[in-house]
């Protein structure tokens, strides 16, 4: 079961990390990186979205409102610097609320999370994989407010 995921978030480093974290799950299948709301709601109407990687602090409108605002909305895991929006979040039925820098180590666990609640839903459990969590390793520092 491969679910189509989509990433929002306007920091190209950060965008970059997910992709990679991503292509490293089988079950996972990159279709759309945005970094705004509007092009974000464009890839919903016209692709069936499972999973969505959501930043916090978006330009123009916030991810909470984001997600308020589709009917129906995919799956979500916030991946955020901010812990404030933690209980917002879950509020709004996110699957998972991880906070930068992500370890691909605590990526994969709500990962995992989602493909379960999403399998359930369509009335299958994902097969379990392994992962190597050293593929592709790096270590990010924030130095002058960069990564």
């Amino acid at each position: 079961m491969n679910i189509k995921c989509m990433i929002l978030d306007d920091e190209p480093l950060t965008v970059r990390l997910k992709i990679s974290y991503i292509q490293r799950v089988p079950e996972l299948e990159i279709v759309a990186a945005c970094n705004n709301a509007i092009d974000a709601f464009r890839i919903l109407r016209e692709q069936k979205i499972g999973l969505i990687f959501l930043d916090i602090t978006m330009p123009k409108m916030m991810s909470t409102d984001f997600l308020r605002s589709i009917p129906n909305p995919p799956k979500v895991i916030f991946i955020t610097a901010y812990r404030d929006y933690a209980l917002e979040g879950f509020e709004l039925d996110i699957v998972d609320y991880l906070l930068k820098p992500v370890s691909f180590t605590r990526f994969i666990k709500a990962a995992m999370k989602a493909l379960k609640l999403i399998g359930m839903e369509n009335g299958a459990a994902p097969a379990k994989a392994k992962y190597d969590e050293n593929q592709n390793a790096f270590l990010y520092f924030k130095v002058n407010r960069e990564m």
